[in-house]
């Protein structure tokens, strides 16, 4: 994964930002992100979904999301990932 920051930094105020760790649920987690866009293209909000890449890269992206004024701040890990397929398997 390169080191653009750009990649790093949700770039608009005002947006729902998800962080998802690809590593969670025994790496199953990232597998599972068209499937996370999908259900957020459906609701309608406007959101940025941000992929983690190493240790301790979800404080850094939800600390610039905050610095960008993102109106809400979602981690997606393993228990989020469960939960979200439980949702859309009902």
């Amino acid at each position: 994964m390169g080191k653009d920051r750009r990649e790093s930094r949700p770039m608009n105020e005002g947006k729902v930002v998800v962080i998802l760790n690809p590593a969670a649920d025994r790496g199953r987690a990232g597998g599972r992100e068209p499937e996370i866009r999908k259900a957020l293209d459906a609701s309608g909000l406007k959101y940025e979904l941000l992929r983690t890449e190493r240790p301790g890269h979800a404080s850094e992206l939800s600390r610039a999301a905050v610095e960008a004024k993102a109106s809400v701040v979602v981690a997606a890990a393993q228990r989020i990932a469960k939960a979200n397929r439980k949702a859309v398997d009902a």
